[in-house]
């Protein structure tokens, strides 16, 4: 059971990491700029943390406890 809860936690994170790659790109794309991931990275790394603590706050009271 811990195994799957760390494999569930694990491709939650990678979905978060995507989606902020993905947001990268298309701020980059659309402001037709070069370096946008040093320009904007810590607030769409902040942003993407919260989202991922968020779902791991409602996968750890909806589905652990």
């Amino acid at each position: 059971m811990s195994l799957k809860v760390d494999k569930l936690l694990f491709d939650m994170a990678e979905v978060c990491v995507r989606s902020a790659k993905r947001e990268l790109l298309e701020l980059q794309n659309k402001m037709k700029a070069d370096n946008t991931y040093t320009m904007f990275f810590t607030s769409i790394r902040n942003k993407w943390d919260e989202e991922m603590r968020s779902f791991f706050g409602t996968v750890i009271r909806e589905v652990l406890i």
